[in-house]
């Protein structure tokens, strides 16, 4: 059940000012309301307007509402990621021991560039039984949270219980070898492929040339991305993509309390080559528009936009044909089915991910879409933002005005990136603009001018919204959500000044944090015993059908050795303590309750 609720107290936003200037304008005599008590701080991070209630969930009898306790300090912003007792809090000895083992392994760069031979090789002479007890006391341990709902919901109980929520993700995946790569990913005979007319565009420096297909980035595997990577097998597999993802949401519902997420990746639901192929021709819609607004201020929806383009006779762009817009169609109502069922499961809340640049522009029109449709009361919908793009700050910017003017909740996610390496290379070798920031520094500039300028949107809105009900000034609806998604540990202190500077309270449900399962804890469990809304990327399958999964965490890891150190570090430091005190039988016992 679904109730209305007042707009929440404006305490954390401390504007006496503005109390006394309300007060006079309204002729009531107001004071500052105290601030909100732990029991009344609802469990939600979405902007909304509503809550439920604390009926348990008849599936699981996990509660749907937890309100934060006594035992829960009050959130502070300056907070103290090297105090490994409190980050470690949630671990038994053997965790920790597992977890410094399993880092110090991700060191080896002869492992982590074999580590596929070598889990193949692994299971091959230890037989599937002896192979998966290994697994389950290494890798997959660490990394993944068990095979299936059941077997998950444990680990989510416990993560919940040291203050942290879960975004899940079903993360098995099939073997593709590179015949099957390319036989797929490249144009046969019977489809046209304008590579040639896209190559000689502008001189050959057209930004376009982005979306040529080529046999080099045929494998989108290449370059050791850390996010997973989806190949078409027809739409039969594409149904069962979606018949998953439907799971995931359910599993959100039944085993989170609806309190977490479900990641929802679109090269799962589709053909990659029909979202180049709308990437392609929205791109070139938009520099044709040059600017302009063809709907009068209105969203122009894919459909339309695609409509514009079949009238166009000067392009040698290719259009869509009748197989492209069947698989469209099929598109348009998984993703309608996704948005439907997260809405009738109580308002799941969908992570969008986003992809590669020649895939991009398709991806994010498809998610603001969705937000357009299922956004209305409620953000169930959020769309990624790679930071690591030049056009990062300029495309929120555009999405939050379109979500303003259509009257929606705007759910975003930004992350730095997972394909540069590929994202590089590809531009080179095709020979259009680099999308990439040049540094990492630049990566970072980016992210935080992003995630300021959010959150000046979200001071001014509370401003904005303000009422008075009942002899208190309160806040209105609260239309944006942002997660902070990093493992970077000044990325998150950034985050956390930027809150105090704009009166942000963790109350106020509209800023959360994530990382991965089995990374970064000493960030994750310091923020969720501190007040903060985080979240773990949980992702769980059977343990052979996660084995790539578990390749790019490694790899993930490798690729940052000073943060790898780092956490190594406060884990030995936690490990001698325990032995040293004495305390090797610590049985974690967590009486948190997340925001």
């Amino acid at each position: 059940m679904i109730h209305n609720f007042g707009p929440i107290s404006l305490a954390g936003l401390r504007n006496r000012h503005l109390h006394r200037s309300l007060a006079t304008k309204a002729a009531v005599s107001l004071k500052s309301p105290p601030a909100t008590p732990p029991s009344a701080i609802h469990d939600e991070i979405k902007p909304e307007t509503q809550f439920r209630n604390e009926q348990p969930s008849k599936a699981t009898g996990f509660p749907i509402n937890q309100n934060i306790e006594s035992a829960q300090p009050r959130a502070s912003y300056e907070l103290n990621f090297d105090d490994t007792s409190r980050a470690y809090m949630s671990k038994t000895l053997r965790d920790l021991m597992r977890n410094y083992f399993v880092l110090g392994l991700c060191t080896s760069s002869i492992l982590v560039k074999n580590n596929e031979k070598v889990m193949k090789l692994t299971r091959n002479l230890l037989g599937k039984r002896v192979f998966g007890k290994l697994m389950r006391a290494t890798f997959y341990g660490q990394f993944v949270a068990g095979q299936d709902e059941q077997e998950i919901e444990p680990v989510i109980r416990h993560l919940s219980s040291f203050g942290v929520k879960t975004i899940l993700d079903y993360s098995a995946e099939e073997d593709v070898n590179d015949e099957e790569v390319q036989e797929e990913e490249l144009p046969n005979r019977s489809e046209r492929d304008d590579s040639h007319y896209l190559a000689q565009m502008e001189g050959g420096s057209s930004p376009l040339r982005r979306y040529q297909q080529s046999a080099d980035f045929a494998d989108r595997r290449k370059y050791l991305p850390v996010a997973r990577t989806y190949f078409y097998h027809g739409e039969s597999q594409c149904e069962k993509n979606l018949e998953i993802f439907l799971r995931a949401i359910e599993a959100v519902a039944n085993a989170t309390g609806n309190t977490g997420f479900a990641a929802i990746k679109l090269t799962a639901l589709a053909r990659p080559k029909l979202l180049m192929k709308l990437s392609k021709i929205i791109d070139y819609m938009h520099r044709v528009d040059a600017g302009s607004n063809p709907q009068d201020g209105k969203k122009e929806t894919l459909m339309e936009l695609l409509a514009r383009f079949e009238k166009l006779h000067d392009t040698e762009i290719s259009s869509l044909d009748e197989d492209d817009r069947e698989m469209l169609a099929n598109l348009f109502r998984r993703v309608e089915r996704i948005g439907a069922y997260a809405s009738q499961m109580g308002g799941v809340r969908c992570m969008i991910d986003a992809e590669q640049t020649y895939m991009q522009p398709a991806i994010n029109m498809i998610a603001m879409e969705m937000m357009q449709k299922f956004n209305k009361k409620e953000a169930i919908i959020f769309n990624t933002y790679q930071c690591y793009l030049k056009s990062a700050y300029s495309n929120l910017r555009e999405d939050l005005a379109m979500a303003r003017r259509e009257g929606l909740y705007f759910g975003a996610k930004l992350v730095r990136g997972a394909y540069m390496d590929q994202e590089r290379a590809r531009a080179l070798k095709l020979g259009y603009e680099d999308p990439i920031n040049p540094t990492f520094e630049a990566t970072t500039e980016m992210y935080q001018k992003t995630l300021a300028y959010l959150m000046d949107e979200i001071e001014r809105e509370f401003k904005e919204s303000l009422l008075i009900q009942n002899q208190q000034v309160v806040v209105g609806p609260k239309r944006i959500g942002i997660m902070v998604a990093s493992h970077n540990e000044g990325t998150v202190r950034f985050a956390l000044e930027q809150m105090r500077t704009h009166k942000i309270e963790p109350e106020h449900k509209v800023i959360c944090f994530g990382q991965l399962y089995g990374m970064c804890d000493h960030v994750s469990f310091t923020l969720g015993q501190s007040g903060y809304s985080v979240y773990k990327y949980t992702p769980y399958g059977p343990i052979e059908e996660v084995l790539p999964y578990l390749g790019r965490r490694a790899i993930e890891n490798h690729g940052f050795l000073s943060k790898l150190q780092r956490e190594r570090s406060l884990l030995s430091k936690e490990i001698l303590k325990r032995l040293v005190t004495g305390r090797w039988f610590y049985k974690p016992n967590g009486n948190f309750k997340p925001i």
